[in-house]
């Protein structure tokens, strides 16, 4: 969570980690969304790499499938 958004249309790179994949990309800043304290910084993929998305899809999915069978 940002303080304060970034402006709509920045060009950024973005990194981070989820599960066994670490990501590092560029990306456009979307039109931030206010939170209680603060804001979420949304942003779109311009360069993502095929493996590297087909790793964070699988990576998401293991974390979907996991929230759906603890709520089961």
């Amino acid at each position: 969570m940002m303080e304060k958004p970034l402006d709509e249309g920045i060009k950024v790179e973005v990194m981070f980690h989820v599960g066994s994949c670490t990501v590092r990309s560029k990306a456009v800043v979307l039109f931030p969304m206010w939170a209680t304290q603060g804001c979420l910084q949304p942003f779109e993929f311009t360069d993502l790499a095929d493996e590297d998305r087909s790793k964070l899809e699988t990576d998401l999915q293991k974390y979907l499938d996991q929230a759906a069978n603890q709520h089961s």
